[in-house]
Order: C-alpha cells, then structure tokens, then sequence
C-alpha cells in the first residue's frame, strides 16, 4: 500500500480530498496517512510518516507548496508530489514541472481528474519498487559472488580450518563433494597446502 498524505490549509478541501482518497482506495493500492493545515507542520510529520505520495495546495501561510515540495523532497527524494491550486498560473505550474511534480490539478477538484493522477502516480511507483528490487536481487548475487571469492581466497592461502571451511561452504550453498565433481583438501609434512578444484565456485 502506498501512503498518502495531505497538506491544505483550507479543512473544507482537505476534508474533501481525504473523502476523495479513501474512495479511490477501494480500486487503488493507496492508503490514506495522514494531513496537515501547511508546509510546516508537514514537514514535521512526513519523516515518522514517509509518505510516498503528498498532495499539497500551493498557496499556504507560513510555507507555501512550493518551498514544503523543494524540503520534502529533500527528505524523501522519492516521494511522488501533485499540486492542487485555485489559481491556473503559469509561473506556478512551472515550477510544479521544475520539481518534478506528477500533476497539477486547479480547484475545484474533479474526482475524475484526482483519479488519473493517483492512477499515474501509482503505475510510477510500481515501477520505481520493481527497479529496486530488482537492483536490490543484482546487489544481493554480487555481495554473495565476493563472499565465495574470499572463502576460496582464504581456502588457497590456508586461513582457515578445514572444519571452518565445511561450516563455510556450508554457509555459502557449497558442497566438498557432488555429482560431478569432488574437492580434495590435502595436507602434507613439508608443505602445508589445500588443494581445491575450480568446481567449488561452480553454481
């Protein structure tokens, strides 16, 4: 589920945009979190919250929309922004785009309108999660490729015990032994080696 979070200064609207938010939750993976009267109080409450989507008005006291986006992003640089505002400005919607702001919607706020933004701004955040992921199995293959070089590493320059070598390999999904293949760890009187086959680093 991805939180959303509100920030408008006017309750009238912020009562109607978390109605709107609940409603759309019944077809889109969205919760509602939380809200706030301005930028500021945003800005304290979006850290414990980490929302992943704030709708904000512009025009607020105390900290606009446009400073609170700026910070926000700042705090959380994935969090997905749309602008609502009662003024259909170009210097304002410009400077939505510039902060790379998913939508700017004027009020009144259709519920058709809010819908294709969420709609929009949930298919990016599937996508932004599947590229994490998917980041995240690439770090996890090469953190365990370092893992096997060091255990090999160790095993030819005998740093470890042939007993922590079974509890390694073991660690690592290795076996000393399989179908087609077999390791041989060998200890001599004058030279202390183990002798290993490139198998081991096999998958």
């Amino acid at each position: 589920m991805y939180k959303v979070f509100i920030v408008e200064d006017e309750h009238l609207i912020r009562d109607s945009l978390r109605h709107q938010i609940m409603t759309l939750a019944k077809q889109y993976p969205i919760v509602y979190s939380d809200e706030a009267a301005d930028g500021e109080l945003a800005l304290a409450s979006i850290l414990d919250l980490r929302p992943d989507i704030i709708i904000s008005d512009i025009k607020m006291p105390f900290m606009d929309g446009l400073v609170f986006a700026k910070e926000a992003k700042k705090l959380l640089p994935q969090v997905r922004i749309i602008f609502v505002s009662g003024f259909d400005d170009f210097d304002y919607a410009k400077t939505a785009l510039q902060l790379q702001a998913d939508d700017y919607l004027l009020k009144p706020i259709k519920n058709e309108e809010l819908e294709q933004a969420i709609k929009t701004v949930v298919q990016h955040l599937d996508e932004q999660q599947t590229t994490h992921q998917q980041l995240s199995k690439e770090d996890d293959l090469f953190e365990m490729e370092i893992k096997k070089n060091h255990f090999l590493n160790h095993l030819f320059k005998q740093k470890i015990t042939i007993s922590e070598a079974f509890l390694q390999a073991e660690e690592l999904g290795r076996r000393f032994s399989g179908k087609q293949f077999c390791v041989l760890l060998a200890k001599t009187p004058s030279i202390k080696a183990f002798l290993t086959t490139l198998a081991l680093a096999s998958s």
